[in-house]
């Protein structure tokens, strides 16, 4: 492994998993090094959280280096407060509403880092019922002035005043006749006979095997990416 990147790695767990920096001697690097250092962590989202296991170790690295990585690790910050910001006025005015939600992605792993801005996110991800997208959509923009978006195949893509980026989705599945047969089947309870028949169907094998082939796509593309990482 190149002794940046273990470095950068080891400084990485350190910072996530608040434990001792695993090395044996301190980590000392050139201005060379450094500035590979920043170059690299940044290029993956990371340099925030170099930067702060770098304060936290005493790790000196150049005046000039050490300030890019401030600005990383404060913008970090910058961009939590204010999606944490709007995350909280969104959950607020759909309480009120009393439209049932789930939120996704970052908003909800973000607490087991050992900092919430550790993970950094361009976006709200927030799940809603199919039949609630409208009135959640009208509050959004009528109570919080978000721009509404062009509507997607699963979502309605929406910009606050402050630059955050909120995708109200009303489905996980893009495809909407995959997505019609999980609600016939899962949700309403039907028979795979009366599946077919509210699709347009004669044959009921269509869409238990249409249903079938999406559910080992996705198996398959989640082993994929397993391997991949």
């Amino acid at each position: 492994m190149d002794k940046l990147v273990e470095i950068m790695m080891k400084l990485i767990k350190s910072e996530v998993c608040s434990t001792p920096l695993d090395v044996v001697a301190p980590i000392s690097l050139s201005d060379a090094e450094s500035q590979r250092l920043y170059a690299l962590s940044k290029s993956h989202d990371l340099a925030h959280i170099v930067a702060s296991a770098l304060r936290k170790n005493n790790i000196s690295v150049p005046k000039d280096t050490e300030t890019k990585f401030q600005k990383q690790m404060f913008s970090a910050v910058f961009r939590y407060e204010n999606i944490n910001y709007e995350y909280n006025r969104i959950c607020g005015v759909l309480e009120r509403a009393q439209i049932q939600f789930v939120p996704l992605k970052g908003s909800v792993i973000r607490k087991y880092y050992a900092e919430p801005w550790m993970r950094t996110s361009c976006d709200i991800d927030i799940l809603v019922h199919e039949a609630d997208l409208e009135k959640a959509t009208e509050i959004i923009a009528g109570e919080l002035g978000y721009e509404i978006g062009q509507k997607g195949r699963h979502d309605v893509p929406f910009n606050s005043q402050t630059g955050v980026h909120l995708e109200l989705h009303y489905s996980l599945i893009e495809d909407s006749e995959i997505r019609r047969i999980f609600t016939l089947y899962y949700i309403k309870g039907y028979a795979w006979r009366r599946v077919a028949r509210e699709l347009g169907y004669a044959d009921e094998s269509v869409p238990r095997k249409k249903h079938d082939r999406y559910l080992l796509s996705t198996e398959t593309k989640s082993e994929e990416d397993k391997k991949a990482n």
